[in-house]
């Protein structure tokens, strides 16, 4: 990926102009600053979220705002290195950058966290955007929204999460963490994790698993993560993306 062609902090005023030119759509990428396991990023929401957008731009065209690295909720911050913010502030920022890039003649905007708890922001964002002379197409998405099937909504720090950054970011990954946990004990040790309800959820919550951290349904390891399987729900997520994008676009002109 050429992700300076498409970052609006990398480009001049010129390309930014250019860009809007033939393609007058813009992506907001969110998250949150959040533990997510051993094994993957700190970052990993706000990565994830922005170098999607960043790969979606590059195939049918806009420009990324700078990713956010803030988000709300989750119930986390118990984990080491994780913090969130107030919402006010946060829709605040969001909203800001939605009117800054209408300003400039963009006109759709995508907003989308990587953090799932964040969609509980969603109503306020378009609720101040408009009440602040928003006119722009504004789409709200969450990536799993993409999918149909029940166990490929979403994840933390699981198999598709894992996959996610392995196919956009592998240098940040490191696989070989979740099979020995801090303190040294192997997953062997433990084995899988069991959810409370058979085909429900579980969260490991043992600081001594390799897993501590991860959520996911059952099945859904994380070891069974691949840069393919992220490639491959990507572009799930792009196509999905693309056709609201188009759309909006035609809603947009048509008025």
């Amino acid at each position: 990926m050429n992700n300076c062609q498409v970052e609006l902090q990398n480009m001049r005023p010129e390309q930014l102009d250019e860009a809007v030119g033939k393609f007058p759509v813009g992506y907001i990428p969110f998250g949150a600053t959040e533990y997510h396991g051993r094994h993957l990023p700190i970052g990993l929401d706000s990565t994830k979220a922005h170098k999607m957008l960043c790969h979606i731009a590059e195939q049918i065209g806009g420009i990324v705002a700078p990713p956010l690295y803030y988000g709300v909720g989750g119930g986390h911050v118990d984990y080491p290195w994780t913090w969130m913010v107030d919402d006010d502030a946060l829709v605040s920022i969001i909203v800001t950058t939605a009117l800054g890039l209408q300003r400039n003649g963009i006109k759709v905007i995508v907003v989308c966290s990587g953090h799932y708890p964040n969609g509980s922001l969603y109503e306020s964002i378009e609720k101040e955007f408009k009440e602040k002379g928003g006119t722009a197409e504004l789409l709200t998405v969450m990536e799993f929204n993409a999918f149909k099937e029940e166990r490929l909504q979403g994840d933390h720090a699981s198999k598709f999460e894992t996959s996610s950054l392995l196919a956009l970011a592998p240098d940040t990954v490191r696989m070989e963490n979740l099979q020995v946990g801090e303190t040294g004990k192997k997953l062997d040790f433990f084995g899988f994790p069991k959810p409370a309800v058979e085909g429900g959820w579980w969260f490991e919550k043992n600081e001594e698993h390799p897993w501590h951290g991860i959520a996911a349904a059952e099945g859904n390891w994380p070891v069974d993560a691949s840069a393919e399987l992220g490639w491959a729900y990507i572009e799930t997520v792009k196509n999905w993306i693309e056709a609201k994008i188009r759309s909006a676009l035609e809603t947009s002109d048509a008025e």
